[in-house]
């Protein structure tokens, strides 16, 4: 990606003013990308020759050639196999009467299609062929007997009935049986798979994760105590749910997003009838547990609604929106109840799409009991305090519904943030979109919500075989077939992430930030428009006129009766003109005249009752007609946004059966839909003439009164719908009042303004979907390499030898998404590194020795695998000081700072065994690749020699790249708080003329979204003395200048103030690039340490990218002593070696 967040101020920059960039400052982040490594080829052998490639159909007959050719040679063969295996198939089966044949059978590879007695007996390598293809194309029982029927038929093998006539469907049943009961043994078998890894698992952590209780309905919930969420969830997405970090805000986006619809294809008829339970379903929750939550929201509901409750958007806009919904009626039905007992199902799938869990539809309506009780029974599974956003049609409704009647437990409520899915907020009010859609509001990145949909359009084939199957059965093939769904969709989200890194996040950056560079304005100013539009459009007085739309209905029910008798009297007039008048047709005519004018008094009198004068005062004193027309402008807006919005759906229908994305249309109904489309499209047209009619009158009007430029004037729109369905004035209502009294705001007048608030938010949208995949492909590491340590460690269990085969299967699996989860966010082959260290955690459990050269970067587990320590609890720190051979770069800093370091007296060998061993030179250059933040990074084998000899002092360039480096590796949400400014940049600022390459080299700091400044000082030496580092840390927030000088001296802090004016020259040069006032008030400047920490002459950069470490974890300064510099070097050679090679 060419840029995120980082760039924004880039644009702020390029629309300030131009910038010269032709500057030749020695700036790291001016050094272009190392080219990458080619292969030369061997000069001393002679190239090749390049292959001619002959014409296709050339090959094509060749091929068809060569078979006739051989056809007669293969018959001979055929008769002679033909005739061997001609007539009753033989098997032989040994058996013992102390045996139950059933248990005969399957030791044979046959399973019985009876359990005591059976007669037929079915391949289970034909079962698990079927099972193949029910994953791909549905329940095919019947055409798989058929072709059985068939083919024994051809071998010479009928089956007759006692009388000795053929059976005309001998298979069907028996195979039926025989496939629903192989698959039950399959669910226990992977249930004792996942038992064995479970416990596995459970040794591979210092904590064991504990059974998690389900979720209860009410208000009763059981809160979870396990700090990681439960297994299940684990395996259903390690992407969304693999973590251990939660908490975040619904400024970030919350921790987890998911989706929620229903779906009422999946109905099934009452005459099907039903069957004893035999499957225990993993994705549907039970009915019990719905209803539970349906008796208690109609108890809720029974109460006064909540008086403390504060809406976010107005009860008008939440209203119409629940009118135009059908979701939101659960009065309406939507299947036959008579002749439907189940009439859909509902569905909760995570952002990547994949289910999650399931409930039973069995009312008419869609009705809000089963999105609570999927949300209840999902916040059962997570983390105390884990936040979710739920995407849901009617969203807002549910929002309010929750709210005003305390439908779910405040645990949850807290935690959990509505929102609409991107295809259905567009039939949302635009002022209900401010809040609810995820385009429009922080944190959701490029999540749409319309998982869901893309579930439907995979289940589809399922629809006529689930309406007819039993009950029983229906959940079992649903649930049989999204399992296969969820691992296939599990195994492929490397190539999720990677398209939607690609795809999404790039191309849209890219297009949206040509658009805001292109308007050339500021980007600050951008945001000002933006909150000003916001929150004038969710206010209460904004929808005022939505009170007076019944009122206004009968205005345009007179108004066009008025315009009935008009257009009847101009051709009474025309016929009078053509022909001599009798004294008849003028009576007529004196009658229509009279009822027009009473007509016209009427509409006056009507208009007169609305009062709209004393809901807007500011319209007080403006022409009648002028305030009738803006209100009815406003009135016939709305609904042509509406109808706009429902064709653009119906569309949208059948493109994606077009394109494969949903079920075929057929001829009738894409007829159907193409008519009912064709039928509609006259009226919308009718009602966009009116509306531009009325913007004409309002521009005459105000043209010749004198009308204040506060008022904004609606322009008309455009005829023609592919163009009006992509502009954003049909999203847009019509004010009937000015937003604010002085002036008119640009966003509301100024088209450019508009687009560019869009193209910002795109931008902003586009960075925190960069941030969400990256945390995503960290959760995905993580899992990933507990997984293979479980897997590998139940495989080396003795006490699963039943299992072995199967877990080889499981552990193969596992180590292939290794490759299959690559993706351009992992370049620094952290999932290698995983595998490695669960090879490595399972040896150590085992008490074996590892002979494989295992290399030294070898990842550890995080910090819930080690035991939590007392301050005071000096032998076990050293029991954890002994082992941290294995801990993660983040997590040695955390051994270091935050547990109590050994006793002094403990051995050299145990202190160098806290990091692993690491060479002092390196044969390549090691590369970190640009991402959104940061610029790419290059350490050379002199710098990682500077970094790696104990007495190697450090240049500007090891301490550029150690910074972004180290921002990498401890890539949390403290990072997110601290800038690190290059060390060029203080003598760059106090250049007069720098040639813009101040910008160049901070702008993808986001120093503008930070609150603390790290800007490493070099003081030169004097004479033939070398210089010395020094860091100052600034915090914007409370303006003090904090100096780390590790040499700190209380009589050389005067000689520090210099340097410390020019980081204030530096603070004073960066707020003037960004447009922004530098913060108001008094600075302090403060000596971080009074005491000095260094003795030697040599570790002054190590020590101020100690202090860099500490800042992005949080801390004020380090913790380390001059003793454990020496293993800093070490972690800081850990991390350089860990990055990619390049030539």
């Amino acid at each position: 990606m060419e840029g995120s967040s980082s760039d924004i101020q880039d644009i702020a920059d390029r629309t300030l003013g131009p910038l010269d960039d032709g500057s030749d400052a020695p700036l790291s982040s001016d050094i272009p990308d190392p080219p990458l490594a080619t292969t030369e080829p061997d000069v001393r052998s002679p190239p090749r020759k390049k292959r001619r490639r002959q014409p296709a159909a050339v090959v094509v007959n060749r091929l068809y050639g060569r078979w006739k050719d051989i056809l007669p040679c293969i018959v001979p063969p055929l008769l002679e196999y033909l005739q061997r295996s001609a007539g009753l198939p033989n098997a032989r089966v040994p058996f013992c009467e102390c045996t139950p044949l059933p248990l005969v059978l399957v030791a044979s590879g046959m399973f019985p299609t009876a359990p005591t007695q059976p007669r037929l007996a079915v391949s289970i390598d034909l079962l698990d062929l079927y099972s193949a293809l029910f994953e791909r194309s549905g329940d095919a029982v019947t055409a798989l007997a058929r072709a059985l029927r068939r083919f024994y038929t051809r071998r010479g093998w009928r089956v007759l009935d006692n009388s000795g006539a053929p059976i005309s469907d001998p298979f069907r049943k028996p195979l039926g049986r025989a496939m629903q009961w192989y698959d039950s043994v399959r669910i226990l078998v992977e249930r004792g798979i996942e038992a064995a890894v479970e416990t596995a698992r459970s040794r591979c952590t210092s904590q064991p994760e504990s059974d998690i209780p389900s979720s209860t309905s009410g208000s009763e919930q059981v809160k979870p105590q396990h700090r990681t969420c439960a297994p299940i969830l684990q395996r259903r997405c390690p992407a969304c749910f693999g973590g251990d970090a939660f908490g975040r805000s619904f400024a970030q986006g919350a921790d987890i997003i998911v989706a929620i619809d229903g779906n009422f294809s999946h109905r099934h008829l009452r005459t099907a009838g039903d069957g004893p339970a035999f499957h225990d379903p993993e994705y549907f929750i039970s009915k019990a547990e719905v209803d539970a939550i349906g008796s208690f929201i109609e108890t809720q509901r029974k109460k006064p609604p909540s008086k403390t409750f504060v809406p976010k958007v107005p009860d008008a806009a939440i209203d119409s929106c629940q009118h135009g919904h059908e979701a939101a009626n659960e009065q309406k039905a939507k299947t036959n109840g008579d002749r439907f007992d189940d009439t859909g199902i509902m569905a909760l799938v995570c952002s990547h799409d994949i289910p999650i869990f399931m409930a039973n539809i069995d009312t008419p309506g869609e009705q809000q009991k089963y999105a609570l009780a999927l949300v209840t029974h999902l916040f059962g599974l997570l983390p105390e305090d884990a936040t979710v956003a739920a995407l849901y049609d009617i969203g807002c409704t549910v929002d309010r519904s929750v709210g005003l009647y305390d439908l779910l437990p405040s645990n949850i409520t807290e935690r959990l943030m509505w929102a609409i899915s991107v295809m259905h907020a567009y039939g949302h009010e635009w002022s209900c979109q401010l809040v609810y859609n995820p385009r429009l509001r922080p944190g959701l990145g490029l999540r749409d919500g319309e998982g869901v949909e893309r579930l439907w359009s995979r289940l589809r084939v399922f629809v006529p075989v689930t309406r007819t199957s039993g009950r029983s059965r229906r959940i079992w093939l649903l649930d049989r077939q999204l399992s296969a769904i969820a691992d296939e969709m599990r195994d492929n989200l490397g190539a999720w992430i990677t398209r939607k890194l690609k795809n999404g996040v790039w191309d849209q950056y890219t297009a949206a930030k040509a658009i805001v560079i292109e308007v050339k304005i500021n980007v600050i100013e951008l945001r000002r428009q933006w909150a000003m539009q916001q929150e004038a459009q969710l206010s209460i007085r904004a929808h005022a006129p939505a009170r007076l739309k019944k009122e206004v209905d009968a205005v345009l029910s007179l108004q066009a009766e008025i315009e009935r008798v008009e257009n009847a009297l101009e051709a009474v007039r025309n016929q009078f003109q053509a022909s001599q008048s009798s004294s008849e047709c003028i009576a007529i005519l004196s009658n229509l005249v009279r009822t027009s004018e009473d007509l016209g008094k009427r509409a006056e009198s009507l208009y007169s009752s609305l009062n709209i004068t004393e809901i807007f005062p500011e319209l007080n004193g403006l022409p009648a007609d002028f305030v009738r027309m803006l209100v009815l402008a406003r009135d016939i807006k709305i609904n042509i946004r509406k109808r706009v919005t429902a064709q653009l759906l119906e569309f949208d229908r059948i493109d994606r059966a077009a394109g494969g994305k949903d079920n075929p249309l057929g001829t009738r109904l894409h007829q159907h839909t193409r008519k009912s489309i064709a039928r509609r499209q006259p009226a919308i047209l009718t009602a966009i003439r009116k509306f531009n009619k009325y913007c004409t009158a309002i521009q005459e009007i105000a043209a010749n009164n004198p009308i204040p430029s506060s008022i904004p004037i609606p322009r008309p729109l455009s005829t023609d719908l592919s163009v009006l369905r992509e502009h954003p004035d049909l999203y847009e209502d019509v004010w009937v009042y000015s937003p604010t009294p002085q002036e008119t705001p640009r966003w509301l007048e100024d088209a450019d303004m508009r687009k560019a608030i869009r193209a910002l938010l795109k931008m902003e949208r586009c960075a925190e979907e960069e941030i969400r995949l990256q945390r995503e492909v960290d959760n995905l590491c993580w899992w990933f390499g507990r997984e293979m340590a479980a897997t590998e460690l139940a495989l080396r269990d003795s006490a699963n030898a039943l299992y072995l085969p199967l877990l080889q299967q499981r552990f193969d699996s596992v180590a292939l998404l290794q490759c299959l989860w690559e993706n351009p966010l992992d370049a620094v082959g952290r999932l290698t590194c995983q595998a490695a260290w669960a090879s490595h955690i399972v040896y150590e459990i085992l008490g074996l020795q590892d002979t494989s050269s295992a290399p030294s970067d070898r990842p550890v587990p995080s910090s819930q695998h080690f035991p939590v320590l007392d301050e005071d609890d000096d032998e076990d720190s050293a029991d954890i000081f002994g082992t941290t051979d294995g801990l993660d770069p983040p997590e040695i800093i955390d051994t270091l700072e935050d547990i109590e370091f050994a006793d002094e007296a403990e051995d050299e060998e145990d202190a160098a065994a806290q990091f692993p061993a690491h060479s002092l030179h390196i044969p390549l250059t090691r590369v970190l690749p640009r991402t959104a933040t940061s610029v790419s990074i290059s350490i050379s084998p002199a710098d990682y020699h500077r970094l790696a000899n104990p007495s190697g002092l450090l240049n500007s360039d090891c301490i550029n790249s150690c910074g972004v480096l180290l921002q990498h590796a401890l890539a949390t949400s403290g990072t997110r708080r601290c800038a690190i400014f290059s060390t060029w940049d203080v003598d760059t600022a106090a250049l007069s003329n720098d040639g813009g390459a101040l910008a160049r080299s901070t702008r993808h700091t986001s120093f503008w979204e930070r609150d603390i400044w790290l800007v490493p000082i070099h003081r030169p030496g004097s004479d033939d003395q070398v210089g010395h580092w020094t860091l100052v840390i600034v915090d914007i927030a409370k303006r003090i200048l904090l100096h780390f000088d590790s040499f700190a001296d209380r009589m050389l802090w005067r000689d520090d103030i210099c340097h410390l004016q020019r980081v204030a020259q530096l603070i004073t040069r960066i707020f003037r690039l960004a447009a922004v006032p530098t913060p108001s008030g008094e600075w302090q400047a403060l000596p971080l340490l009074t005491t000095s920490v260094q003795t030697n002459g040599s570790d002054c950069g190590i020590w101020i990218l100690a202090v860099i470490a500490a800042q992005l974890r949080g801390f004020d300064t380090t913790a380390l002593r001059e003793d454990d510099i020496p293993d800093f070097r070490k972690y800081l050679c850990h991390l350089v070696t860990k990055l990619g090679e390049t030539r």
